[in-house]
């Protein structure tokens, strides 16, 4: 379990919160993970290396961009033969 902590404006005084949460577990995240390189996979089928590359530099997550290039990468030397 993570803990995420905040702080509220309570009348006019600082209050310390902490909110508890359930992390997601690690293949729920794999999954998740896989899926959306999978969808930006289609995209660049679809619609281009530029316009994936452009969805995947949106969710802010440099692990999403680099396996997406590693998979980008795998699929062209595949079709290339080597």
């Amino acid at each position: 379990m993570l803990a995420s902590s905040f702080f509220l404006l309570y009348r006019g005084r600082v209050r310390y919160d902490i909110l508890c949460y359930m992390n997601p577990s690690p293949s729920d995240r794999e999954a998740e993970h896989a899926a959306q390189i999978e969808a930006l996979l289609e995209i660049a089928r679809k619609r281009g290396l530029e316009e994936a590359v452009r969805e995947a530099r949106a969710t802010n997550n440099p692990h999403i961009l680099d396996d997406l290039h590693d998979r980008l990468a795998a699929e062209i030397r595949r079709a290339l033969g080597k």
